[in-house]
């Protein structure tokens, strides 16, 4: 891919790249001043560690999900930090989802209502809080925006 066509696409896709990197920034910002775990957060960093102890770590709670958790686990397995590794996780998460959303957006209507939908979503104060909890809603939402936008693939 030559520099030409990096400029194009850049320059064809600056407003949900402005979107992305400001929403980056900003929950990179935020991240630092919250420290405690609540109650559910470190039921999924317990969950994970009995995944891959096999039972001699942490604790089971059947009608958890398990994605996160797995993750978590692993992170933990390999030996990460898992606050951070789990942080991370959500951070990645809620980038998606803003970036799913531009794209339905953009597919469904127009570029402008995606860059504009992607916005709301991104610094909407319901999920800004919800960004620096490591709990399953936000990973969840990423695979309901990706089914969706499959969905809308088939339909044109």
């Amino acid at each position: 891919m030559n520099i030409s066509r990096i400029k194009k696409i850049i320059f064809e896709n600056k407003g949900i790249l402005v979107i992305l990197t400001l929403a980056f920034i900003f929950r990179l910002t935020f991240e630092f001043h919250h420290y405690e775990l609540w109650w559910d957060e470190a039921t999924y960093i317990a969950i994970g560690k009995n995944i891959y102890s096999h039972g001699q770590l942490g604790l089971w709670e059947p009608l958890r999900p398990l994605l996160l958790p797995m993750l978590l686990g692993l992170f933990w397995k390999i030996g990460l930090p898992l606050i951070f590794a789990g942080r991370l996780i959500v951070l990645l998460s809620s980038l998606a989802v803003i970036y799913l959303v531009y794209l339905l957006g953009k597919r469904i209507f127009d570029k402008k209502v995606g860059v504009i939908a992607s916005l709301f979503v991104s610094f909407s104060p319901l999920f800004f809080v919800y960004n620096f909890l490591i709990l399953t809603e936000i990973l969840s939402v990423v695979f309901v925006l990706w089914a969706v936008y499959l969905f809308t693939l088939g339909k044109r």
